[in-house]
């Protein structure tokens, strides 16, 4: 009987090493593909434009040295002004435009945010809308939808497209972050 007892044990001891093995196993499994996965992983429409919340979005916050909340508005308000038409939101805190660029047959209008503070801002270009009046073939065809939502795009082709949109917004995204470091000088 004590044998039997023994024997009880030492299983019931066999069985809680095992346990503990088979969970630090699967920690460790679970640890390893966490590290493996990528950080900054990006969903992307068509291997192209960047998607956040399954929504074409391109958005980075700036630091630039040196310079006050107040500066950073009056140049981010003076580029919005030259780059796009319609102003929503004109605040020392936030400063909301809308416009469009031409890609084929298309425009594609945008929504772009930049929020202010000193030292730093942030901007984001979404609410991405296809505005297509094509009359090419010498019927007219009237489009007006979600970017992500239209795969007929351009007359150009669609990867052709995406391209196109991502050059051009690349390059107003550039042209803002330069205007916003660039101190302008006055010569009068």
């Amino acid at each position: 009987m004590f044998a039997v007892i023994l024997k009880s044990t030492e299983n019931h001891q066999l069985i809680l090493i095992l346990k503990s093995e088979i969970m630090k196993t699967s920690l460790a499994l679970i640890f390893s593909l966490v590290l493996l996965m990528p950080i900054n992983a990006q969903e992307k429409l068509k291997d192209i434009l960047p998607l956040i919340n399954s929504k074409v979005t391109y958005t980075n916050i700036i630091t630039v040295d040196n310079v006050s909340k107040d500066e950073i508005y009056n140049r981010a308000k003076h580029w919005l002004a030259y780059n796009y038409d319609r102003f929503k939101i004109d605040s020392k805190d936030e400063l909301i435009c809308q416009g469009h660029i031409t890609v084929g047959y298309a425009q594609i209008w945008q929504t772009v945010t930049i929020k202010i503070k000193d030292g730093r801002y942030k901007y984001e270009v979404t609410n991405f809308q296809v505005v297509m009046h094509d009359v090419s073939n010498g019927s007219s065809m009237e489009v007006d939808a979600p970017l992500e939502k239209y795969h007929s795009l351009f007359g150009i082709g669609e990867k052709t497209g995406y391209k196109n949109i991502d050059n051009q917004i690349s390059e107003l995204i550039e042209s803002l972050e330069e205007a916003i470091k660039t101190e302008k000088v006055d010569n009068w």
